[in-house]
């Protein structure tokens, strides 16, 4: 039971983006500019914890304080050096501003980062229900049912491989504490591997498709369920990194 030509490409490609994507970035060396977090103006800042704003870096003491500056970022940034010039300026005309310069460009790949939250619904909604049209199909010997589920595959598939291009790119420019660092790299490599294995899914899928035989079916089942798994101990990390760990904690 071969693949087709087709996933093996994007197998392929999927392997390249990620051995130059994930662990081949490049961490850019920046000179701390506040000292204190504009959040919390008692607490000194965590130089690995910093967003970009206006094209400036800006540093935090934690990453609650980060999430909080970015959902109301006018309430603090009078606290900011980086802007007091322009704070005190007022209506003055700022050049550098205005017409922007080389700390102001924009960049593609951490504008299309942003989008890896909103993108991840669909992965997990689409693997997930496939896997219950699939259960569906062994109770009530319904052929119907594994169609479905076999075309809800291959979307996630599809969605599963944008999301992770997009979760590669929004990690380029990710930041966190160091308490937080592991459950990072733990939702990245959760990310890959469970791309992979709904690729590897929707590649079966593929052959019950163009061959149905009842062993095929029964793996063609087990492989959704490791993805359907799979997918949520990945989105389980990737909320732990927004709410924090003890999210969950009674």
């Amino acid at each position: 039971m071969e693949l087709s030509t087709a996933y093996k490409k994007v197998i392929l490609v999927l392997f390249v983006i990620v051995v130059l994507t994930a662990y081949g970035r490049a961490e850019d060396v920046t000179e701390v500019t506040n000292n204190i977090c504009p959040v919390l103006t008692d607490e000194k800042v965590d130089s690995t914890i910093f967003t970009i704003y206006e094209g400036k870096r800006v540093y935090f003491c934690c990453n609650k304080c980060r999430r909080q500056f970015l959902a109301e970022p006018e309430k603090f940034v009078a606290n900011l050096p980086q802007f007091a010039s322009a704070t005190a300026a007022g209506s003055e005309h700022d050049h550098q501003r205005d017409h922007g310069n080389g700390e102001h460009e924009f960049n593609l790949v951490v504008y299309l980062g942003k989008f890896h939250p909103l993108a991840t619904h669909f992965p997990i909604a689409l693997i997930i229900t496939a896997f219950i049209f699939s259960a569906g199909a062994a109770l009530t010997k319904k052929e119907t049912y594994d169609n479905l589920s076999i075309k809800l595959t291959y979307l996630s598939a599809l969605s599963a491989l944008v999301t992770l291009l997009l979760g590669l790119a929004a990690g380029s420019s990710a930041s966190y504490p160091s308490e937080l660092k592991q459950y990072f790299e733990w939702h990245r490599l959760m990310g890959i591997g469970t791309t992979l294995a709904i690729l590897f899914t929707a590649s079966f899928a593929r052959l019950c498709e163009s061959r149905r035989t009842k062993v095929r079916i029964l793996v063609f089942r087990g492989m959704l369920l490791v993805s359907a798994v799979a997918v949520g101990i990945a989105g389980h990390l990737g909320a732990s990194l927004v709410f924090g760990p003890e999210h969950f904690a009674f």
